[in-house]
């Protein structure tokens, strides 16, 4: 199976982004999971389920990923996705025609392509993640009755 490839665009920049291999996609998981674990964990109902989206506490949210986010992971992410994507620059030519510039690798470029824009770099990332954890999104989430899962065997 192939890696996806798909494009988002942000004010005059065109991003492609490749899905993550496996590998990489886990360890990435893991990050996520220590940054935003307990942010979530903040939210849940007294069942343990997530509300709605439209339901959150948004400072509470924020607050507790605030606290557990270490810089490291968010560099790390932030490596994860420069090294999976590039951007095609819309541009005008002298005579006014609107042209896009051959793709450049975010993976040398990130830090000069997002100087003075970091909400568009984390706009890519939360695209990134949308697209290497489809799976999370599209409600398929894990849990300990999920029968995908090895279940334990009964004590004795």
């Amino acid at each position: 199976m192939a890696r996806k490839v798909e494009t988002l665009e942000i004010g005059n920049n065109r991003y492609e982004v490749t899905q993550w291999g496996a590998r990489e996609a886990l360890a990435i998981e893991l990050k996520l999971t220590r940054m935003l674990g307990p942010a979530f964990a903040s939210q849940l109902k007294p069942g343990g389920e997530l509300p709605d989206l439209d339901s959150f506490d948004l400072p509470a949210l924020v607050g507790a990923f605030v606290e557990h986010a270490r810089e490291a992971d968010v560099l790390a992410l932030a490596d994860a996705v420069a090294g999976s994507s590039s951007v095609r620059i819309r541009t005008m030519t002298p005579d006014g025609t609107s042209i896009v510039l051959e793709p450049i690798s975010l993976r040398d470029h990130w830090d000069e392509h997002f100087a003075g824009r970091p909400r568009d770099a984390l706009s890519l990332i939360a695209f990134a993640i949308r697209l290497n954890f489809a799976d999370f999104f599209d409600g398929k989430k894990i849990s300990r009755a999920s029968p995908d899962l090895p279940q334990p065997a009964p004590p004795r």
